[in-house]
């Protein structure tokens, strides 16, 4: 309530999906940069400027009960730190994901992120691909 802006992003909106079993220590908040934000433990709390907080507000699940935070889908998460950050400097790489679990919605919806993110989907998620025993080439983008 303090920082009405704050969103849950990283490795934990991926995590609390199934998508990894990866924990981080201090999750990571973003917050508009404009707005007051303070440092707060144990959560990492990154001022982001307006242009970002209004890309991805397409990605964000909105919590069902008041005075929970949004947090990002995992796959506009994923997408948003691998443009950030790189795999690796993410605190993930390719295999640290289970691929496998991903519905084929889940796969759109991560084409549709790195499309909004301007995130080379072919060249960032082949490895990804390559790893999930049911990725369809043929996928339609969204």
């Amino acid at each position: 309530m303090a920082m009405p802006t704050a969103i849950c992003i990283g490795i934990e909106p991926l995590r609390m999906a199934g998508w990894t079993t990866q924990i981080q220590q201090r999750p990571d908040i973003a917050v508009h940069q404009r707005r007051p934000h303070y440092k707060i433990a144990p959560y990492n709390v990154f001022p982001m400027p307006a242009v970002w907080m209004r890309e991805v507000s397409e990605g964000l699940s909105i919590p069902p009960e008041r005075g929970m935070m949004p947090a990002l889908r995992p796959a506009w998460a994923l997408a948003d730190m691998v443009k950030r950050e790189g795999w690796g400097g993410c605190g993930l790489d390719a295999d640290d994901l289970d691929w496998d679990n991903l519905s084929q919605e889940e796969w759109s919806d991560l084409r549709h992120a790195c499309g909004v993110l301007s995130v080379d989907f072919d060249l960032e998620f082949s490895q990804a691909c390559e790893l999930a025993e049911n990725w369809e080439l043929d996928t339609p983008a969204p």
